[in-house]
């Protein structure tokens, strides 16, 4: 990176230096540095398609999708055979929301490239957006032809069996998922929905833990991290904080395991969203917090996801609790 920074100060004029110090500046992490290397390029040399194409790509990463549309139509305007030009313009048209487009974009870097997995991938997430769910399911299916062992292609398929009702097939897919990424987070959650509705709840409680592995979760509670995750044990003198989670309809179904939890110790809180405190005030034994008052949370000394009391209490569909809360 040193001696393209050097040579790019020494002939301004060198617009394959200016492109290569932004792909390196990509590869470092770096995308403000590297658009300006771009920037730079294209001043020099303003049909250099190889750059459009490295910015139209960059730009995607940073969400600026609009921008990346424009910059990869330039880059097939002079380079209009160029598969990976196709696939990141798919990406960015779907991205956008642009679904019909996204999927001929797709389809034409397949043409130019029948292996091209990660143009499959687009082409099947694209394809389930229109409810084209046949050309989804076949061209997650290709993916896995050219690729059958990676997270990306076997979480893509275990998705969209999921969303199709494939619901041991997407267990399967996303079990192969987690064995080449075995600290997948999301392939673990989606897996736990999956077997608990192929009534697998022993493995689908233990999978749906996960959830506290999410970035978002973790972002959404950072003050747990200085507390420890109740694993079902007792909790005498201790308090126990469960948060809430999923819609009204689970918190409601979950809160009949709330008398076997408030058995095993202390003093058990239930945050729960505002419109359902006044139902749940007359748990006996349980006190409710509403979920924008903040109200003890800082205080648990042990959390416990309102998804998770099944898990923790042993149950499966046979054996759960059938008095209502």
């Amino acid at each position: 990176m040193l001696a393209y920074e050097a040579a790019v100060l020494l002939a301004p004029d060198f617009a394959e230096a200016h492109s290569n110090l932004g792909n390196l500046y990509v590869q470092a992490g770096r995308p403000d540095d590297a658009l300006l290397a771009y920037a730079a390029a294209l001043r020099v040399k303003p049909d250099f398609a190889a750059v459009y194409s490295n910015l139209g790509a960059l730009l995607v990463d940073l969400e600026r999708y609009d921008v990346a549309i424009r910059a990869l139509q330039a880059a097939l305007l002079l380079a209009p055979e160029t598969p990976e030009v196709y696939a990141n313009l798919g990406q960015a048209l779907r991205r956008s929301g642009r679904f019909r487009e996204a999927i001929a974009a797709s389809r034409r870097a397949i043409e130019l490239r029948p292996d091209y997995r990660d143009a499959y991938l687009n082409l099947s997430v694209a394809a389930f957006e229109v409810d084209e769910f046949e050309v989804a399911l076949d061209a997650s299916r290709r993916a896995l032809e050219i690729d059958a062992t990676s997270a990306e292609t076997n979480y893509n398929r275990g998705w969209l069996c999921q969303a199709t009702g494939r619901y041991a097939e997407a267990a399967a897919a996303y079990e192969a998922a987690i064995a080449a990424r075995p600290d997948y987070a999301q392939a673990h959650v989606n897996l736990a929905f999956s077997l608990l509705s192929c009534g697998d709840f022993a493995r689908g409680w233990e999978e749906y833990i996960w959830t506290w592995r999410l970035p978002a979760k973790r972002a959404q509670y950072p003050y747990l991290d200085r507390a420890t995750l109740w694993n079902g044990e007792a909790f005498s003198g201790a308090q126990l904080l469960i948060t809430r989670e999923q819609g009204f309809g689970d918190a409601i179904q979950m809160a009949r395991y709330l008398p076997a939890v408030k058995a095993r110790g202390g003093r058990v809180v239930l945050e729960a969203a505002p419109a359902l405190v006044p139902l749940f005030e007359g748990l006996p034994g349980i006190a409710v917090s509403a979920c924008d008052r903040g109200t003890d949370r800082a205080l648990a000394l042990a959390h416990g996801k309102a998804g998770t009391l099944a898990r923790r209490n042993r149950v499966g569909w046979e054996s759960r609790p059938r008095q209502r809360p």
